[in-house]
Protein backbone atom coordinates (compact mmCIF):
# COMPACT_ATOMS: atom_id res chain seq x y z
CA UNK A 1 0.00 0.00 0.00
CA UNK A 2 1.61 3.42 -1.18
CA UNK A 3 2.56 5.60 2.34
CA UNK A 4 0.62 8.29 1.19
CA UNK A 5 -2.78 6.19 0.92
CA UNK A 6 -1.65 4.37 4.16
CA UNK A 7 -1.97 7.82 5.81
CA UNK A 8 -5.13 8.24 4.50
CA UNK A 9 -6.69 5.61 5.76
CA UNK A 10 -5.50 5.36 9.50
CA UNK A 11 -6.18 8.98 9.90
CA UNK A 12 -9.95 8.45 8.19
CA UNK A 13 -10.17 5.94 11.17
CA UNK A 14 -8.60 8.06 13.42
CA UNK A 15 -10.63 10.94 12.83
CA UNK A 16 -14.11 8.63 12.96
CA UNK A 17 -12.47 7.22 16.38
CA UNK A 18 -12.05 10.87 17.64
CA UNK A 19 -15.91 12.28 16.19
CA UNK A 20 -17.44 9.01 18.25
CA UNK A 21 -15.72 9.75 21.25
CA UNK A 22 -16.71 12.99 20.93
CA UNK A 23 -20.50 12.11 20.81
CA UNK A 24 -19.66 10.63 23.94
CA UNK A 25 -19.73 7.38 22.74
CA UNK A 26 -17.11 4.75 21.96
CA UNK A 27 -16.15 3.15 18.33
CA UNK A 28 -18.11 -0.25 17.24
CA UNK A 29 -15.43 -2.92 19.10
CA UNK A 30 -17.07 -6.32 18.77
CA UNK A 31 -14.44 -7.94 16.90
CA UNK A 32 -11.74 -7.06 19.67
CA UNK A 33 -11.41 -8.73 22.98
CA UNK A 34 -13.40 -6.77 25.81
CA UNK A 35 -11.28 -5.07 28.27
CA UNK A 36 -11.94 -5.80 31.79
CA UNK A 37 -12.57 -2.88 33.81
CA UNK A 38 -10.81 -1.22 36.78
CA UNK A 39 -11.48 -3.01 40.09
CA UNK A 40 -12.69 0.28 41.87
CA UNK A 41 -11.91 -1.28 45.50
CA UNK A 42 -8.25 -1.95 44.22
CA UNK A 43 -6.62 1.55 45.22
CA UNK A 44 -3.54 0.31 43.65
CA UNK A 45 -5.04 -0.88 39.75
CA UNK A 46 -4.71 2.00 37.21
CA UNK A 47 -5.04 2.75 33.84
CA UNK A 48 -1.66 4.82 33.70
CA UNK A 49 -0.83 7.03 35.96
CA UNK A 50 0.30 6.50 39.60
CA UNK A 51 -1.95 5.95 42.69
CA UNK A 52 -1.72 9.10 44.67
CA UNK A 53 -0.80 7.23 48.06
CA UNK A 54 2.24 5.04 48.63
CA UNK A 55 2.55 2.72 51.55
CA UNK A 56 5.71 2.38 53.50
CA UNK A 57 7.67 -0.75 52.55
CA UNK A 58 6.35 -3.53 54.66
CA UNK A 59 7.93 -6.83 51.88
CA UNK A 60 10.64 -6.76 50.44
CA UNK A 61 11.99 -9.22 47.53
CA UNK A 62 14.33 -9.94 45.03
CA UNK A 63 13.90 -11.92 41.93
CA UNK A 64 16.75 -13.91 40.55
CA UNK A 65 16.84 -13.43 36.59
CA UNK A 66 16.36 -16.90 34.97
CA UNK A 67 17.95 -17.49 31.37
CA UNK A 68 15.70 -17.47 28.53
CA UNK A 69 14.72 -19.96 26.92
CA UNK A 70 11.49 -21.37 24.61
CA UNK A 71 10.52 -23.85 27.78
CA UNK A 72 10.91 -21.48 30.55
CA UNK A 73 8.82 -18.57 28.60
CA UNK A 74 6.21 -20.91 27.79
CA UNK A 75 3.63 -19.74 30.61
CA UNK A 76 4.42 -16.10 29.32
CA UNK A 77 5.08 -16.04 25.87
CA UNK A 78 6.88 -16.87 22.84
CA UNK A 79 10.83 -16.53 22.08
CA UNK A 80 11.42 -15.65 18.54
CA UNK A 81 14.06 -18.20 17.48
CA UNK A 82 14.12 -20.78 15.07
CA UNK A 83 14.59 -23.36 17.93
CA UNK A 84 12.40 -26.26 17.58
CA UNK A 85 10.68 -24.86 14.58
CA UNK A 86 9.52 -26.81 11.34
CA UNK A 87 11.41 -24.71 8.43
CA UNK A 88 8.97 -23.10 6.05
CA UNK A 89 9.24 -24.79 2.35
CA UNK A 90 10.56 -21.62 0.93
CA UNK A 91 13.53 -22.61 -1.41
CA UNK A 92 14.04 -19.42 -3.65
CA UNK A 93 17.92 -19.36 -2.71
CA UNK A 94 18.26 -23.02 -2.30
CA UNK A 95 19.92 -23.72 1.40
CA UNK A 96 21.17 -20.15 1.42
CA UNK A 97 18.24 -18.96 3.65
CA UNK A 98 15.96 -20.48 6.23
CA UNK A 99 12.41 -19.09 7.49
CA UNK A 100 10.09 -20.22 10.34
CA UNK A 101 6.45 -18.53 11.33
CA UNK A 102 5.34 -17.18 14.16
CA UNK A 103 1.87 -15.93 14.51
CA UNK A 104 1.65 -11.92 15.73
CA UNK A 105 -2.49 -11.01 16.96
CA UNK A 106 -3.91 -7.32 17.21
CA UNK A 107 -7.42 -6.10 17.66
CA UNK A 108 -6.59 -3.11 16.13
CA UNK A 109 -4.05 -1.54 13.40
CA UNK A 110 -0.73 -1.72 14.97
CA UNK A 111 2.12 0.74 15.38
CA UNK A 112 5.57 0.59 16.53
CA UNK A 113 7.32 2.03 19.38
CA UNK A 114 11.06 3.14 18.81
CA UNK A 115 12.42 2.55 22.48
CA UNK A 116 15.77 4.01 23.37
CA UNK A 117 16.23 3.09 27.09
CA UNK A 118 18.86 3.82 29.95
CA UNK A 119 19.79 2.05 32.76
CA UNK A 120 17.27 2.69 35.63
CA UNK A 121 18.13 0.27 38.12
CA UNK A 122 16.79 -2.74 39.26
CA UNK A 123 13.17 -1.75 40.86
CA UNK A 124 10.23 -3.01 39.77
CA UNK A 125 7.48 -0.59 40.00
CA UNK A 126 4.27 -2.03 38.75
CA UNK A 127 3.29 -4.78 36.39
CA UNK A 128 1.07 -4.27 33.40
CA UNK A 129 -1.16 -6.25 31.15
CA UNK A 130 -2.77 -5.48 27.63
CA UNK A 131 -5.85 -7.66 26.59
CA UNK A 132 -6.18 -6.70 22.58
CA UNK A 133 -2.58 -7.71 21.24
CA UNK A 134 0.63 -10.05 21.71
CA UNK A 135 3.07 -7.69 22.30
CA UNK A 136 6.54 -7.95 20.86
CA UNK A 137 10.05 -6.94 22.24
CA UNK A 138 12.83 -6.87 19.59
CA UNK A 139 16.29 -5.35 20.28
CA UNK A 140 17.85 -4.13 17.21
CA UNK A 141 21.07 -2.67 18.92
CA UNK A 142 22.48 -5.86 20.23
CA UNK A 143 21.78 -4.91 24.05
CA UNK A 144 19.96 -7.04 26.28
CA UNK A 145 17.21 -6.20 28.99
CA UNK A 146 15.33 -8.45 31.87
CA UNK A 147 11.99 -8.33 31.59
CA UNK A 148 9.76 -9.42 34.78
CA UNK A 149 6.21 -11.16 33.93
CA UNK A 150 3.40 -12.36 35.56
CA UNK A 151 1.14 -15.36 33.65
CA UNK A 152 -2.52 -14.18 32.50
CA UNK A 153 -4.78 -15.08 35.13
CA UNK A 154 -2.47 -15.25 37.65
CA UNK A 155 -3.53 -16.09 41.16
CA UNK A 156 -3.58 -11.96 42.72
CA UNK A 157 -3.15 -11.07 46.68
CA UNK A 158 -3.98 -8.01 48.24
CA UNK A 159 -4.97 -6.96 44.40
CA UNK A 160 -1.43 -7.51 42.70
CA UNK A 161 -0.06 -10.90 40.80
CA UNK A 162 0.84 -12.82 43.54
CA UNK A 163 4.96 -12.60 44.61
CA UNK A 164 5.46 -16.26 44.13
CA UNK A 165 3.56 -15.76 40.52
CA UNK A 166 6.67 -13.24 39.27
CA UNK A 167 9.02 -14.24 37.10
CA UNK A 168 12.34 -12.67 35.76
CA UNK A 169 14.15 -13.55 33.02
CA UNK A 170 17.34 -11.78 31.09
CA UNK A 171 16.65 -11.05 27.01
CA UNK A 172 19.84 -11.24 25.64
CA UNK A 173 20.65 -8.53 22.42
CA UNK A 174 20.44 -11.22 19.83
CA UNK A 175 16.94 -12.38 21.01
CA UNK A 176 13.48 -11.33 20.63
CA UNK A 177 10.28 -12.26 22.72
CA UNK A 178 6.08 -12.26 22.41
CA UNK A 179 4.02 -12.21 25.04
CA UNK A 180 0.62 -13.58 25.51
CA UNK A 181 -2.37 -11.29 25.64
CA UNK A 182 -2.96 -10.46 28.93
CA UNK A 183 0.73 -11.28 30.50
CA UNK A 184 1.50 -8.90 33.12
CA UNK A 185 5.07 -7.66 32.80
CA UNK A 186 6.97 -4.52 33.82
CA UNK A 187 9.00 -2.43 30.95
CA UNK A 188 11.74 -3.64 29.35
CA UNK A 189 14.85 -2.67 32.21
CA UNK A 190 17.77 -1.91 30.61
CA UNK A 191 20.97 -2.39 31.69
CA UNK A 192 23.57 -0.20 29.41
CA UNK A 193 22.43 3.31 28.26
CA UNK A 194 21.82 3.42 24.50
CA UNK A 195 19.43 0.60 24.39
CA UNK A 196 17.18 0.41 21.22
CA UNK A 197 14.10 -1.93 20.70
CA UNK A 198 11.13 -2.00 18.37
CA UNK A 199 8.15 -2.72 20.54
CA UNK A 200 4.76 -3.31 18.88
CA UNK A 201 1.86 -1.08 20.27
CA UNK A 202 -1.95 -0.40 18.68
CA UNK A 203 -3.22 3.76 18.48
CA UNK A 204 -5.46 3.41 21.80
CA UNK A 205 -2.78 1.79 23.55
CA UNK A 206 -0.11 4.16 22.57
CA UNK A 207 -2.31 6.93 23.54
CA UNK A 208 -2.66 5.51 27.06
CA UNK A 209 1.04 5.68 28.38
CA UNK A 210 0.97 9.51 27.18
CA UNK A 211 0.89 11.28 30.22
CA UNK A 212 -2.03 13.69 28.63
CA UNK A 213 -3.63 11.88 25.88
CA UNK A 214 -6.43 13.57 24.14
CA UNK A 215 -9.03 14.27 26.15
CA UNK A 216 -11.86 13.34 23.70
CA UNK A 217 -10.03 9.25 24.10
CA UNK A 218 -9.88 9.25 27.38
CA UNK A 219 -13.37 7.67 28.13
CA UNK A 220 -12.57 4.94 25.90
CA UNK A 221 -10.98 1.94 26.77
CA UNK A 222 -7.20 1.72 26.62
CA UNK A 223 -5.74 -1.50 26.82
CA UNK A 224 -3.57 -0.94 29.34
CA UNK A 225 -3.85 -2.17 33.27
CA UNK A 226 -1.04 -1.85 36.05
CA UNK A 227 -0.56 -2.93 39.51
CA UNK A 228 1.54 -0.91 41.33
CA UNK A 229 3.59 -3.04 43.73
CA UNK A 230 6.35 0.31 45.22
CA UNK A 231 2.87 2.22 45.90
CA UNK A 232 1.48 -0.81 47.61
CA UNK A 233 4.76 -1.39 49.73
CA UNK A 234 6.83 -3.49 47.87
CA UNK A 235 10.51 -3.38 47.40
CA UNK A 236 10.86 -5.86 44.43
CA UNK A 237 14.20 -5.70 42.61
CA UNK A 238 15.61 -8.40 40.01
CA UNK A 239 18.81 -9.86 40.37
CA UNK A 240 21.40 -10.79 37.37
CA UNK A 241 21.91 -14.23 37.22
CA UNK A 242 21.63 -14.87 41.06
CA UNK A 243 24.26 -11.71 41.42
CA UNK A 244 22.68 -8.55 42.77
CA UNK A 245 22.89 -5.48 40.26
CA UNK A 246 25.14 -2.96 40.94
Amino acid sequence: MPDATRRTLFGTAAAATLATAAQGAAPETTTMRPIPPLDPANRFATAGAAPAQTLPVHTSRALTVQALTPEAFAPFGQVLTAEGRRRLPINTYGDRLDLFREGFESDQPTEWFIFLGRDRGAGVLFLERHQQLTQTFIPVGGKGFHTVVARPGAREEGGLPALDELAAFWVPGDAAIQLHRATWHENPMPVEDGTRMLVTSHANLTLAHQADPDPRLRALPLDLERRWYRHAGYDLSVTRFGSPMP
